[in-house]
């Protein structure tokens, strides 16, 4: 990711913020909603990661393509991922959106750029079967994960690639 891109979505979730204090309790939840999905959609700029077993699936599936190179959008479509429902992979947040935001929040009302910046580096990008999916919510892993290693660890999820060697790979179809 890219620090000018980083910047960029620091500025929108920074006003977002201001806005949502300057109201005071009206329309709120709606600010509230808009900072997540800005926080959300950091996820098509994020590194993107693949688990063992999905990487495996996704040869059995017939997938001759490094999992990386699809996005969310092509996981139903026939010239992608082949998986109409969504009924085998996931698009799993490693750090999760209401992590994140309960990061950004902690900043205070008045976060700087960078600090938030630095909270949406954190944002990565696992393709996991929905079996793993499952095992992380068992493990009481959902949507608060201050430590997600630990989390895949204790869901018994292994990666394919370390982090460093994971960028975003733009996909074909939707960039």
């Amino acid at each position: 990711m890219t620090d000018e891109v980083l910047l960029v979505f620091a500025e929108t979730i920074a006003h977002l913020i201001k806005a949502r204090d300057r109201l005071k309790g009206h329309a709120s939840r709606s600010y509230d909603e808009l900072i997540s999905l800005a926080i959300r959609k950091v996820d098509e700029v994020a590194p993107v990661n693949v688990s063992k077993a999905a990487k495996r699936q996704a040869r059995e599936h017939g997938l001759a393509k490094d999992l990386r190179r699809y996005c969310w959008f092509c996981q139903p479509q026939k010239r992608g991922m082949k998986d109409p429902n969504r009924e085998i992979f996931h698009w799993e947040h490693y750090t999760t959106v209401d992590e994140m935001t309960r990061l950004i929040y902690s900043l205070g009302e008045d976060p700087v750029l960078s600090d938030i910046a630095a909270v949406l580096r954190r944002a990565r990008i696992v393709w996991i079967l929905k079996s793993e999916n499952t095992k992380l919510s068992e493990a009481k892993a959902g949507s608060r994960r201050a430590n997600p290693a630990q989390a895949y660890e204790g869901a018994s999820i292994t990666l394919e690639h370390d982090w460093a060697e994971c960028a975003r790979i733009p996909c074909e179809w939707h960039g």
